[in-house]
């Protein structure tokens, strides 16, 4: 457990100087866009680990996706999780799984999927695209 303490503490440093190396690199005109792609990379490490805590622990947490304009969901353990708001669109993992293997689903499908949820209850059960023109499973 001190570990994982420690690199949380570090992930948590790294953020704040990713942070503020994109804002001098904008003050100073440079390009930062591999700068920003790594701080989101971090955000993302920070976010999933505090997602496993609270998973591991109460079952479930709140997302706020910036990808989908502030929209608030509900992440679950499993579909049998008590506790989520009634009001917020549940997500299992194994439904995020499904959503964000490559190529990781689209904000447009993922609010599609957020409304169907809310209106009718509905789950992911798997996830099809198009590739070379055909309908194929990936």
């Amino acid at each position: 457990m001190r570990q994982d303490v420690k690199g949380r503490e570090q992930l948590a440093q790294s953020i704040r100087r990713g942070r503020e190396a994109v804002a001098r690199a904008r003050a100073n005109g440079a390009d930062c866009s591999l700068w920003e792609r790594r701080l989101a990379e971090l955000k993302a490490q920070e976010t999933a680990l505090v997602t496993s805590e609270l998973l591991a622990t109460r079952g479930w947490c709140l997302w706020q996706c910036e990808s989908l304009d502030g929209q608030v969901i509900a992440v679950a353990r499993n579909e049998v999780v008590v506790g989520p708001p009634p009001d917020k669109a549940v997500f299992t993992e194994a439904e995020l799984v499904e959503l964000f293997r490559e190529p990781a689903a689209r904000a447009g499908l993922l609010k599609l999927v957020i409304e169907a949820k809310k209106m009718a209850g509905a789950r992911v059960l798997r996830r099809e695209s198009k590739e070379n023109g055909q309908r194929a499973k990936d």
